[in-house]
């Protein structure tokens, strides 16, 4: 270019420069670019599948539970007739199956253990329980309830000893994910059923040293003659 040539001149000539470049760019790439912008759209669309078809798995899920907890509910009102209690499990089977790992499908793992328990499989029972209080996605009170009710089923099933460590585990938790008054007092009734007459004692006296303005502390108090 020549001196004269103004500094205007200069950046508009700068820019014609550049919008060539491109340009010649977009001719030798151009598929390269439509097939990364489609790519592109394709992934904000398969996003957007993936998001409406997890939020529908989900309301299904809900659904499911609903049912199921309703199945329950009026089974319980009737004594827990076997084929009401089937059919609720059938219910929260589902509810797991579609919820998987979300909300729903935890919480329906959690009732599906209580079915499992209640129709006597207490080592599906114990293991549907296991896996939602393992499950770090798990909200702290829910796994306290699944852990208690493992134990639960784990006394039923005669393995005392895993029973009795799930509740020594509630009962030392801190913050308390299960009320550990409630721990203790099944600790010392398993303990007692065991022949662990010191077990027992040492549970009961735990109650009181820890809770004694707790409704347990008055039938551990009565327990132990004090």
């Amino acid at each position: 270019m020549s001196a004269g040539i103004s500094r205007k001149e200069l950046k508009r000539d700068e820019l014609v420069d550049a919008t060539l470049d491109a340009g010649r760019w977009i001719e030798r790439h151009g598929r390269t670019a439509g097939v990364a912008a489609l790519l592109v759209v394709v992934a904000g669309l398969g996003f957007l599948g993936w998001r409406w078809n997890a939020e529908r798995r989900e309301a299904r899920a809900a659904e499911s539970l609903a049912e199921g907890e309703r199945l329950y509910r009026k089974a319980e009102e009737t004594g827990f007739p076997k084929a009401d209690v089937e059919r609720a499990l059938e219910s929260f089977g589902r509810a797991v199956e579609l919820g998987g790992t979300g909300p729903a499908g935890r919480l329906a793992g959690y009732w599906h253990g209580a079915a499992l328990h209640r129709l006597g499989r207490e080592a599906e029972a114990a293991a549907e329980l296991e896996r939602i209080y393992a499950s770090p996605a798990t909200p702290p009170t829910l796994a306290g309830s699944a852990k208690a009710l493992a134990a639960e089923a784990l006394a039923a099933a005669g393995q005392r000893e895993p029973a009795a460590a799930l509740l020594e585990e509630l009962a030392a938790a801190d913050p308390e994910i299960f009320p550990a008054d409630q721990a203790l007092a099944a600790l010392a009734s398993l303990r007692e059923q065991s022949g662990d007459t010191a077990g027992a004692r040492q549970a009961r006296q735990s109650i009181l040293d820890r809770f004694p303005g707790r409704s347990t502390a008055a039938d551990a108090r009565e327990r132990l003659g004090s």
